[in-house]
């Protein structure tokens, strides 16, 4: 396989909820992908994470 050359951008949503008070998202490793984003918003607060090979 060659090396990772490709960009991964995940808007996973935006929610109100009184049982979760804040989350991040965890990017999956794919051997494709040289850098992965999600953003994850949770109760009026936005978490952007980034995974990076």
């Amino acid at each position: 396989m060659g090396s990772p050359s490709g960009y991964s951008i995940t808007n996973l949503g935006k929610i109100e909820s009184s049982s979760i008070e804040n989350a991040v998202f965890i990017p999956p490793a794919s051997p494709a992908v040289k850098k992965t984003e999600g953003v994850l918003t949770v109760n009026g607060r936005m978490n952007i994470c980034t995974g990076e090979r």
